[in-house]
């Protein structure tokens, strides 16, 4: 993603009706190095990082009409007021930038290092996206380094959270390794109210410290309410739980399915057209069957429906799949063969193999 955002942004500047770009992520994917490793010395363009507040978003906005030069804002941006600034004297671009993807990370490892590819996948899962701790790896080719970086980061964060924002993202971690269909609050406190934290959780997603997965449902059912909450980077995430780092990398035996679903899910997001497309999941209503992905894609009135499965054996549907097929129309399953030494398959793939279907 952090290419194609490049790309994106590169073309932008070259575009006379726009005024102000605003580059939207979380707080610790540090987007000035995107911005500064695409535009040239001579371009008159103001960037602005790490710009935490609507106010201070306006502010910039009205004097980019005095100034008459080109702004790029940056920063934690709450997603929704600020799209709510759209007209002809605005002239405003939002682009999306995430960590960096699978593809990305093995375009960013030197061509000289003889990887295999289930080694780059489990380095992958370890290091994550986030552009500062995959540099701390270019540069040592350290494991315990990194994770050191990510504990700092996460350390950070805690210390800028309230009680309640440190009380949901702890929550969120342990339910991540649960079997659960949905985010309860009441994991979180016997006691709690969705009044009570509503505003809290609120401000976690817009700061991008935390993403939303909603459940799919036919119209008119009350389950659409639910949702899964899960951590930004997987490598935070793995760091967050304190996944043995040895272990991990030698251990040859079948895959977590659990942390399959987590890579495809983070790795798709960055191909998924959000203005068309959506990611989410599904459970059967007091049913086994659990489908973690489902992609639901523009096409003609109704659109298409795919569940994603992942088996050992790529021909085999899973059941939760059979049952997803009985019950909703325009579906195409889609079976991911867990991963093995010779073939890994990632979120682009995924993805390309899912538009040559529509």
């Amino acid at each position: 993603m952090v290419r194609q955002v490049a790309k994106k942004l590169a073309s932008l500047f070259c575009d006379e009706k726009i005024d102000v770009i605003c580059v939207l992520g979380g707080p610790y994917v540090g987007k000035s190095w995107l911005v500064n490793s695409c535009i040239s010395k001579d371009d008159k363009i103001m960037v602005f990082d790490d710009i935490n507040s609507y106010d201070d978003f306006l502010k910039l906005v009205k004097a980019q009409r005095i100034s008459h030069v080109k702004y790029i804002i940056i920063g934690r941006l709450l997603d929704e007021k600020c799209r709510q600034l759209v007209g002809e004297d605005k002239r405003i671009r939002y682009v999306n930038v995430y960590p960096m993807n699978f593809a990305e990370f093995r375009l960013a490892i030197p061509k000289n290092n003889c990887i295999e590819q289930m080694e780059m996948l489990k380095l992958y899962m370890l290091v994550g996206g986030l552009p500062e701790v995959v540099k701390v790896f270019l540069e040592t080719g350290n494991i315990e380094k990194v994770r050191c970086k990510q504990l700092q980061l996460l350390g950070k964060l805690e210390g800028q959270m309230n009680r309640k924002e440190r009380a949901i993202v702890k929550s969120v971690i342990v339910q991540e390794q649960c079997e659960a269909t949905g985010f309860f609050l009441s994991k979180l406190d016997r006691n709690a109210r969705k009044r009570e934290y509503a505003e809290v959780l609120s401000g976690l997603l817009d700061m991008g410290i935390i993403e939303k997965q909603r459940r799919f449902a036919p119209k008119e059912n009350l389950e659409v309410r639910k949702y899964k909450l899960y951590i930004y980077d997987m490598g935070l995430y793995l760091a967050a739980i304190g996944i043995d780092i040895k272990s991990f990398m030698n251990c040859h035996k079948s895959w977590d399915k659990k942390l399959l679903y987590k890579f495809y899910l983070l790795d798709l997001r960055a191909y998924i057209d959000k203005s068309q497309d959506a990611l989410m999941y599904w459970s059967r209503h007091k049913g086994k069957a659990n489908i973690s992905i489902i992609i639901k894609m523009k096409y003609g009135e109704d659109g298409l429906l795919f569940p994603i499965g992942i088996k050992e054996k790529v021909e085999l549907l899973a059941k939760s799949t059979q049952v997803f097929i009985k019950e909703y129309d325009g579906v195409r399953p889609i079976n991911v063969k867990i991963p093995s030494m010779e073939e890994v398959e990632d979120g682009q793939k995924l993805y390309d193999r899912i538009r040559n279907v529509t």
